[in-house]
């Protein structure tokens, strides 16, 4: 065996340097035993036994979207002139700072089909931030040429606003719990332009004499007005600049029956903004399913979970028999909407084990979880 010489010695040595920087590097998904935690073998729920390859399936079937809603637009340039100058960067930066890194993407963009979670404290309240003052929400039409951002379809439902309050008195307790995450409700009327909330539960007005609905659809380009027109022109969050989220990740988007929401990762795959759109016309017992569905997918599940392929967790297609198979096995919807259920709550807790790291794709995720080191 021919021995090695200095200078051969000083190559090895900055290679296992090398090797050892990149199994240590964060969403390797090579298992780090001492900040991992195990999980188990078989779990039963609802009374049936189910492997941990099964949970995983459902995991990952929950946690990772391929999903693009909307058009794929950017804003070309941080001088914006005419109608739509309120996107100008630095005016959008100051005025709407709550969603301008998500049109710029200054810092970059985030990772698709990646694992996506909180690591700053999560604030949940109605409504929008931008009736904090010197922010200006809506922007009526006057005789002067100007622009305007108008969030309009809210609904002042004081009602709703209860049930949101007492539904989140119970549920918040049990998602600490499982995500370690400080998470808390901050009244809209509480909220300051240095305390503001980053999940936004938004109640929308329902039309007269029409079933309640659960997703409204709107995916209109930003620019349908046409630039060209010398007037005012109605610039709608909804249905115009939303859909230029191009790294939203949006909630069930194969199903119409669920609530209706997305959240907002930053270039790191961290949740940075989520929102949850409710219409009126919902009895109690549905809101609170909805509530509880839409702080639980902004957490970082946006899609069904199929653990037990039975409609009875609040991350399973509950409410939309279409997903369901058809024929004489079809399961039967609850008569009530599901509670937070022991499947949900361990889909929680394996998001936010510390071996899942926001930008994961998703074989280093199932290869953390199956690795048998975590043993």
């Amino acid at each position: 065996m021919k021995f090695l010489r200095f200078k051969d010695t000083k190559w090895l040595l900055a290679f296992l340097l090398l090797f050892g920087f990149l199994i240590a590097t964060p969403g390797s998904g090579i298992a780090d035993t001492e900040t991992s935690t195990p999980i188990s073998d078989k779990f039963t729920f609802n009374g049936k036994e189910f492997s941990r390859h099964r949970v995983v399936r459902s995991f990952l079937a929950g946690a990772f979207s391929e999903h693009i809603e909307g058009s794929i637009f950017r804003i070309p340039s941080k001088q914006i002139q005419g109608p739509y100058s309120f996107l100008e960067y630095n005016r959008l930066k100051k005025e709407y700072p709550w969603f301008y890194k998500h049109l710029y993407h200054p810092d970059g963009m985030p990772r698709f089909v990646a694992i996506n979670k909180w690591v700053e404290p999560v604030k949940i309240s109605t409504g929008w931030p931008n009736d904090l003052k010197p922010f200006e929400p809506v922007r009526t039409v006057s005789e002067e040429h100007d622009d305007y951002a108008l969030f309009g379809g809210a609904a002042n439902n004081e009602g709703y606003r209860e049930i949101l309050e007492n539904e989140l008195e119970t549920l918040l307790p049990e998602l600490r719990r499982e995500t370690t995450l400080d998470i808390t409700y901050l009244p809209h009327g509480t909220e300051t332009l240095d305390n503001y909330a980053n999940l936004r539960i938004v109640f929308l007005k329902g039309e007269k004499d029409k079933e309640p609905t659960f997703k409204s659809g709107f995916t209109r380009s930003m620019f349908s007005g046409g630039l060209g027109r010398q007037h005012p022109i109605t610039v709608l969050f909804r249905g115009q600049v939303e859909p230029n989220f191009i790294s939203a990740v949006y909630f069930t988007p194969n199903t119409k029956k669920h609530v209706e929401g997305y959240f907002l990762p930053n270039h790191k795959n961290e949740i940075d903004f989520a929102v949850c759109y409710l219409m009126e016309g919902h009895e109690e017992n549905m809101v609170r399913a909805m509530v509880r569905e839409c702080v639980v997918r902004a957490l970082g599940l946006p899609d069904a979970t199929t653990i037990d392929r039975l409609p009875n967790n609040i991350l399973s297609s509950w409410n939309d028999q279409t997903q369901w198979s058809r024929g004489s096995g079809t399961p039967q919807l609850p008569e009530e909407p599901p509670s937070l259920t022991e499947a949900d709550k361990l889909m929680l807790h394996m998001l936010y084990l510390p071996k899942i790291r926001p930008g994961m794709s998703p074989i280093e995720t199932q290869r953390a979880f199956l690795d048998r080191s975590l043993h």
